[in-house]
């Protein structure tokens, strides 16, 4: 029979590994201008254009100065600039990507999200610009 201890060690362990492997996915310096709308509450939305400082398949971290709670559900639309490309139409320029997430971390800096799993890519798309 296990202990109380020894069942939360083990809970630690398995959210501390499961972060680990999170944390393993290549992450890329990269500033993306994001729209970021937060379901706070239900009867609390808020909405906030962000930008990115570092983005991996699995998530990002966007700054802000005002930080939705851990664990707030998150529709995000990124825009994603192109350079050139041969498979889009003449004119395309960036691509919207449009996901969910979840904050799982604040900092002082901003809030690191975890991306769901299913997302929409959309060549031009709705821009995040005003």
């Amino acid at each position: 029979m296990m202990n109380n201890a020894s069942s939360i060690h083990m809970q630690y362990t398995d959210i501390h590994m499961q972060y680990t492997e999170k944390r393993r996915l290549e992450r890329f310096n990269l500033k993306i201008p994001a729209r970021v709308h937060a379901v706070i509450s239900e009867r609390t939305e808020e909405d906030f254009n962000l930008l990115t400082t570092n983005v991996s398949s699995g998530g990002a971290f966007f700054v802000t100065s005002e930080a939705p709670p851990i664990g707030t559900k998150l529709k995000i639309i990124l825009a994603l600039p192109l350079k050139k490309s041969n498979t889009l139409p003449e004119g395309v320029k960036k691509v919207t990507v449009n996901l969910t997430g979840k904050v799982l971390r604040v900092e002082e800096k901003g809030i690191g999200v975890c991306f769901g799993d299913e997302f929409e890519m959309i060549p031009g798309g709705n821009s995040t610009e005003s």
